[in-house]
């Protein structure tokens, strides 16, 4: 969500060997509209966020209940990624956002739900 910040800094922080396999560089990935190296890189990341956040949601259920609030935040990822990959404009650019009441929603479903398969 903060990348169109760190873009405007000059920062990348995107893996090296992802931007390569995009067809890309951190040089290239902060300038300008990034090419399309930079969508492809934005969207290799955002199907390895889906891959990591997948197999926390399948260890999730067997975390000790003392520590289920900690990873509560993680309930608005899955929400995140998809309006990435929804909007229109490049993540590059903007950042997609979730409105308040859909951010408390998923916030207290899993709060009183835990990490179980909705």
């Amino acid at each position: 969500l903060l990348l169109p910040l760190h873009r405007k800094r000059g920062q990348c922080f995107v893996p090296a060997d992802i931007l390569a396999a995009a067809g890309s560089s951190s040089q290239e990935f902060v300038k300008g509209d990034g090419g399309p190296g930079a969508q492809r890189a934005v969207a290799a990341m955002i199907a390895l966020a889906r891959d990591h956040l997948s197999a926390f949601e399948q260890g999730a259920p067997a975390l000790p209940a003392s520590l289920r609030p900690a990873f509560l935040p993680l309930a608005l990822t899955r929400a995140c990624l998809g309006r990435l990959e929804k909007t229109g404009q490049s993540p590059l650019g903007g950042t997609a956002r979730l409105s308040t009441l859909r951010k408390h929603w998923l916030l207290l479903r899993h709060a009183s739900r835990g990490w179980s398969p909705i």
